[in-house]
């Protein structure tokens, strides 16, 4: 689906997903610490991502192991997860994307137009979540999980990143302590 996304793209804007990726996010909200790479070549320096796989070649249903996978081309999630940040720019982008900053009031309604999940705390809108009153978005692929907030009612951002692959150990780390840290800074009358 990202690599249909990422055409469709490119085919309505006449321009690469790179190029309106940094006119429409990258530039307009001054993330210089973030990109789109489709090879495995990260910039320096990096956390290394890990994940909990079978051991041996083939999937088992064997022992497991921890195994440093940063080495894995993204190329193969393209539009969905191909892209490296630096905190700083994760914080800046996590505000402007909960605040519907980068889309119109149309667009920014249709997404913040929330369903209840099966999930205690949790409703989602058009890729948009709400955890724990934060408005945001995770990600998760080999090596590494995030989640990133926003809460508009007291202006707080959360970004959370681990290095481990939350598939790989059936639980969602950064989701989950994001909500535990939402909570921690509720204030008494919210």
């Amino acid at each position: 689906a990202a690599i249909l996304l990422a055409q469709v793209v490119e085919k309505a804007t006449g321009n690469s997903f790179e190029g309106e990726l940094e006119k429409r996010i990258l530039k307009p909200l001054q993330l210089a610490s973030t990109g789109h790479e489709l090879t495995n070549e990260l910039p320096e320096p990096f956390a290394h991502g890990y994940s909990y796989t079978p051991v041996g070649r083939h999937l088992s249903r064997g022992d497991k192991v921890i195994r440093d996978v940063s080495d894995i081309n993204p190329s193969i999630w393209n539009a969905a997860g191909a892209m490296y940040s630096a905190l700083p720019d994760l914080r800046v982008f996590a505000r402007a994307f909960g605040r519907g900053e980068l889309v119109s009031e149309a667009s920014h309604k249709v997404q913040t137009n929330l369903r209840a999940i099966p999930w205690e705390g949790h409703e989602y809108g058009f890729l948009l979540i709400k955890v724990h009153g934060l408005l945001g978005h995770g990600g998760d692929v080999p090596g590494y999980h995030c989640f990133m907030g926003y809460r508009p009612e007291d202006d707080l951002t959360i970004v959370v990143l681990t290095n481990i692959h939350a598939w790989s150990i059936d639980t969602e780390p950064a989701k989950e302590i994001a909500a535990l840290l939402a909570e921690h800074f509720r204030t008494p009358d919210r």
